[in-house]
């Protein structure tokens, strides 16, 4: 992307990243409403192909907030957030929540790096631990 049509749309970088972070949060929001645990693993790791550009995205802005401490505290309210309502949705403790949590995100990563070994199943995976 060239510095000026960033600078068009954005402020500045960080403006950008903030703003995806709206818009990829808005698409996970959409993915998962319901109240059970479950549409909450499939909006968030029964992604179809067409969402690999997403799941690229956030993985890109994990790797960026590293660097930017207002997007690092954003990052962190939003995980936080999460396992919240992972409690409250499957009824969960708060390990059990950050580790599906955690999971969820190990997963992320791994789609986006190699897709072919993560694709089509990790739903299905979660799903099975939780039950556990």
């Amino acid at each position: 992307m060239s510095p000026g049509l960033l600078h068009y749309h954005f402020r500045d970088k960080r403006d950008m990243l903030h703003t995806l972070v709206d818009h990829l949060a808005a698409g996970f929001v959409q993915r998962s409403r319901g109240e059970d645990l479950q549409t909450w693993i499939d909006g968030a790791l029964g992604l179809e192909d067409a969402d690999a550009t997403a799941v690229r995205c956030w993985v890109g802005v994990l790797g960026e907030a590293l660097r930017d401490p207002s997007l690092f505290a954003r990052i962190q309210r939003l995980l936080g957030a999460e396992a919240r309502s992972l409690e409250h949705r499957g009824d969960l403790d708060r390990p059990d929540a950050v580790a599906l949590l955690s999971l969820t995100v190990g997963y992320l990563i791994m789609g986006a790096f190699r897709p072919d070994l993560t694709g089509g199943h990790a739903a299905e995976q979660a799903t099975r631990l939780v039950r556990q």
